[in-house]
Protein backbone atom coordinates (compact mmCIF):
# COMPACT_ATOMS: atom_id res chain seq x y z
CA UNK A 1 0.00 0.00 0.00
CA UNK A 2 2.85 2.34 0.74
CA UNK A 3 4.22 1.74 -2.82
CA UNK A 4 0.98 2.02 -4.39
CA UNK A 5 0.70 5.54 -2.31
CA UNK A 6 4.03 6.85 -3.24
CA UNK A 7 3.40 6.14 -6.69
CA UNK A 8 0.10 7.76 -6.91
CA UNK A 9 1.53 10.94 -5.13
CA UNK A 10 4.40 11.16 -7.34
CA UNK A 11 1.75 11.86 -10.84
CA UNK A 12 0.67 15.24 -11.27
CA UNK A 13 -2.74 16.46 -11.47
CA UNK A 14 -3.36 15.90 -15.16
CA UNK A 15 -2.06 12.64 -14.57
CA UNK A 16 -4.14 11.82 -11.64
CA UNK A 17 -7.42 13.12 -13.98
CA UNK A 18 -6.72 11.03 -16.69
CA UNK A 19 -6.13 7.93 -14.69
CA UNK A 20 -9.30 8.31 -12.64
CA UNK A 21 -11.21 9.35 -16.19
CA UNK A 22 -10.26 5.94 -17.70
CA UNK A 23 -11.15 3.74 -14.54
CA UNK A 24 -14.57 5.17 -15.10
CA UNK A 25 -14.68 4.44 -18.53
CA UNK A 26 -13.20 0.92 -18.25
CA UNK A 27 -16.25 -0.32 -15.53
CA UNK A 28 -18.54 1.31 -18.35
CA UNK A 29 -20.30 3.73 -16.19
CA UNK A 30 -22.06 4.65 -19.82
CA UNK A 31 -20.80 8.38 -20.03
CA UNK A 32 -17.56 9.50 -22.14
CA UNK A 33 -15.00 11.34 -19.99
CA UNK A 34 -12.16 13.34 -21.38
CA UNK A 35 -8.43 14.27 -19.78
CA UNK A 36 -8.11 17.84 -18.71
CA UNK A 37 -4.20 18.69 -18.96
CA UNK A 38 -4.25 21.23 -15.51
CA UNK A 39 -1.83 24.02 -15.70
CA UNK A 40 -1.88 24.12 -19.65
CA UNK A 41 -3.06 27.88 -20.83
CA UNK A 42 -6.44 27.63 -22.78
CA UNK A 43 -7.55 30.60 -24.55
CA UNK A 44 -11.86 29.86 -23.36
CA UNK A 45 -10.47 29.36 -19.77
CA UNK A 46 -9.99 33.38 -20.10
CA UNK A 47 -13.67 33.93 -21.19
CA UNK A 48 -16.00 35.47 -18.83
CA UNK A 49 -17.46 33.56 -16.56
CA UNK A 50 -21.23 35.71 -16.67
CA UNK A 51 -22.36 37.79 -19.02
CA UNK A 52 -25.92 39.23 -18.74
CA UNK A 53 -27.93 40.32 -21.22
CA UNK A 54 -31.51 42.56 -20.90
CA UNK A 55 -33.66 38.59 -21.34
CA UNK A 56 -30.72 36.22 -20.79
CA UNK A 57 -27.52 35.46 -18.85
CA UNK A 58 -24.65 33.34 -20.26
CA UNK A 59 -22.47 31.22 -17.76
CA UNK A 60 -19.96 29.24 -18.17
CA UNK A 61 -21.23 25.10 -18.39
CA UNK A 62 -20.85 23.90 -14.84
CA UNK A 63 -21.78 19.96 -13.93
CA UNK A 64 -24.42 21.57 -11.23
CA UNK A 65 -26.22 22.54 -14.12
CA UNK A 66 -26.70 19.29 -16.25
CA UNK A 67 -29.55 17.97 -14.16
CA UNK A 68 -31.67 20.81 -14.89
CA UNK A 69 -30.65 20.66 -18.85
CA UNK A 70 -31.25 17.11 -19.06
CA UNK A 71 -35.03 18.19 -18.43
CA UNK A 72 -35.02 20.66 -21.04
CA UNK A 73 -34.42 17.98 -23.68
CA UNK A 74 -38.06 17.83 -25.03
CA UNK A 75 -38.76 15.72 -27.76
CA UNK A 76 -38.56 19.42 -29.97
CA UNK A 77 -34.69 20.02 -28.92
CA UNK A 78 -33.76 16.43 -29.04
CA UNK A 79 -35.36 16.46 -33.16
CA UNK A 80 -33.13 19.96 -33.45
CA UNK A 81 -29.77 18.27 -31.98
CA UNK A 82 -30.75 15.08 -33.81
CA UNK A 83 -30.36 13.02 -30.62
CA UNK A 84 -32.54 9.75 -30.78
CA UNK A 85 -35.77 9.93 -29.68
CA UNK A 86 -35.33 8.56 -25.73
CA UNK A 87 -32.17 9.46 -24.08
CA UNK A 88 -31.11 9.20 -20.59
CA UNK A 89 -29.14 11.28 -18.19
CA UNK A 90 -25.93 9.51 -19.20
CA UNK A 91 -26.53 10.58 -22.25
CA UNK A 92 -26.77 14.65 -21.75
CA UNK A 93 -23.71 13.94 -19.29
CA UNK A 94 -21.76 12.48 -22.43
CA UNK A 95 -22.63 15.49 -24.76
CA UNK A 96 -21.82 18.12 -22.32
CA UNK A 97 -18.21 16.72 -21.58
CA UNK A 98 -17.72 16.55 -25.52
CA UNK A 99 -19.18 20.54 -25.36
CA UNK A 100 -16.59 21.64 -22.29
CA UNK A 101 -14.06 19.16 -24.25
CA UNK A 102 -14.38 20.81 -27.82
CA UNK A 103 -14.30 24.57 -25.96
CA UNK A 104 -11.19 23.76 -24.10
CA UNK A 105 -9.01 21.93 -26.49
CA UNK A 106 -9.54 24.19 -29.33
CA UNK A 107 -10.24 27.76 -30.45
CA UNK A 108 -14.16 27.60 -28.63
CA UNK A 109 -16.27 29.22 -26.41
CA UNK A 110 -19.19 27.70 -24.30
CA UNK A 111 -21.80 29.00 -22.09
CA UNK A 112 -25.18 27.45 -20.39
CA UNK A 113 -28.06 30.41 -21.43
CA UNK A 114 -30.17 31.16 -18.38
CA UNK A 115 -33.61 32.90 -18.46
CA UNK A 116 -33.37 36.64 -16.90
CA UNK A 117 -36.73 36.13 -15.25
CA UNK A 118 -37.15 32.30 -13.64
CA UNK A 119 -33.49 31.96 -13.72
CA UNK A 120 -33.56 28.69 -14.81
CA UNK A 121 -30.89 26.99 -17.43
CA UNK A 122 -32.90 27.10 -20.63
CA UNK A 123 -30.11 26.01 -23.01
CA UNK A 124 -26.53 25.92 -24.21
CA UNK A 125 -24.71 27.85 -26.91
CA UNK A 126 -20.96 27.23 -28.41
CA UNK A 127 -18.66 28.26 -30.66
CA UNK A 128 -16.22 26.19 -31.79
CA UNK A 129 -12.83 26.11 -34.09
CA UNK A 130 -13.37 25.93 -38.02
CA UNK A 131 -13.68 22.64 -39.19
CA UNK A 132 -14.17 21.94 -42.75
CA UNK A 133 -15.47 18.52 -41.79
CA UNK A 134 -17.77 20.01 -39.51
CA UNK A 135 -21.44 21.56 -39.77
CA UNK A 136 -20.86 25.14 -38.85
CA UNK A 137 -18.76 26.54 -35.99
CA UNK A 138 -22.03 27.75 -33.85
CA UNK A 139 -24.23 25.85 -31.94
CA UNK A 140 -26.70 25.83 -29.54
CA UNK A 141 -30.62 25.20 -27.93
CA UNK A 142 -32.99 26.33 -26.51
CA UNK A 143 -36.28 24.47 -24.60
CA UNK A 144 -39.13 25.86 -26.70
CA UNK A 145 -40.76 27.00 -24.18
CA UNK A 146 -38.55 29.91 -23.89
CA UNK A 147 -38.73 30.66 -27.70
CA UNK A 148 -39.60 34.17 -28.64
CA UNK A 149 -38.81 37.38 -26.75
CA UNK A 150 -35.45 37.77 -28.27
CA UNK A 151 -33.55 35.25 -26.15
CA UNK A 152 -32.15 33.52 -29.33
CA UNK A 153 -30.78 36.81 -30.69
CA UNK A 154 -29.35 38.01 -27.70
CA UNK A 155 -27.61 34.73 -26.82
CA UNK A 156 -25.82 34.88 -30.46
CA UNK A 157 -25.21 38.24 -30.07
CA UNK A 158 -23.47 37.96 -26.33
CA UNK A 159 -21.46 35.05 -27.21
CA UNK A 160 -20.26 36.74 -30.38
CA UNK A 161 -19.03 39.74 -28.96
CA UNK A 162 -17.12 37.55 -26.28
CA UNK A 163 -15.60 35.36 -28.70
CA UNK A 164 -13.93 37.84 -31.12
CA UNK A 165 -13.16 39.29 -27.75
CA UNK A 166 -11.23 36.09 -26.86
CA UNK A 167 -9.58 35.72 -29.89
CA UNK A 168 -8.81 39.06 -31.66
CA UNK A 169 -7.39 37.56 -34.95
CA UNK A 170 -10.92 35.55 -35.87
CA UNK A 171 -12.72 37.98 -38.09
CA UNK A 172 -15.61 36.19 -38.14
CA UNK A 173 -17.60 32.43 -38.09
CA UNK A 174 -19.93 30.26 -40.39
CA UNK A 175 -23.12 28.99 -39.24
CA UNK A 176 -25.80 26.64 -40.87
CA UNK A 177 -29.16 26.41 -40.44
CA UNK A 178 -31.51 23.74 -41.94
CA UNK A 179 -34.19 25.08 -44.45
CA UNK A 180 -37.13 23.62 -42.30
CA UNK A 181 -35.84 25.58 -39.18
CA UNK A 182 -37.20 29.41 -40.04
CA UNK A 183 -36.85 30.09 -36.53
CA UNK A 184 -33.56 29.80 -36.11
CA UNK A 185 -32.55 30.99 -39.73
CA UNK A 186 -34.72 34.09 -38.76
CA UNK A 187 -33.12 34.59 -35.57
CA UNK A 188 -29.24 34.37 -36.85
CA UNK A 189 -30.57 37.32 -39.28
CA UNK A 190 -31.69 39.44 -36.86
CA UNK A 191 -28.75 39.00 -34.81
CA UNK A 192 -26.69 40.32 -37.81
CA UNK A 193 -25.52 37.22 -39.65
CA UNK A 194 -25.06 37.40 -43.28
CA UNK A 195 -26.89 34.67 -45.46
CA UNK A 196 -24.50 33.33 -48.06
CA UNK A 197 -26.90 30.64 -49.96
CA UNK A 198 -27.53 27.71 -49.99
CA UNK A 199 -25.02 24.71 -49.26
CA UNK A 200 -26.19 21.55 -51.70
CA UNK A 201 -26.05 17.78 -51.54
CA UNK A 202 -26.36 15.99 -54.54
CA UNK A 203 -28.20 18.90 -55.98
CA UNK A 204 -30.53 19.16 -52.52
CA UNK A 205 -30.02 22.16 -50.57
CA UNK A 206 -29.62 20.92 -46.90
CA UNK A 207 -28.39 24.01 -45.16
CA UNK A 208 -28.57 27.48 -45.47
CA UNK A 209 -24.83 29.08 -44.78
CA UNK A 210 -24.35 32.41 -42.88
CA UNK A 211 -21.70 34.32 -41.62
CA UNK A 212 -20.96 36.29 -38.57
CA UNK A 213 -18.71 39.27 -38.91
CA UNK A 214 -16.61 40.71 -36.55
CA UNK A 215 -18.19 44.33 -35.50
Amino acid sequence: MLKINSWWQSLNKAMKICLISLTIAAFGLGTTYYCYYAGQTIASDQAPAEIKGSVITLKALKEEYFADLHHMFSNEVRKGLDFPAVIDFAYSIAYFRHLEHRAHVSKGILYTIFDNVDQAPIGTIEIREYDPEDVGQMGMWINEKYWGGGRTVEAIKLISKAYFNLYPSEKDFIIFARPWNQRSYKALLKAGCVDEGFKYCDGTPIWYQLRKHKE
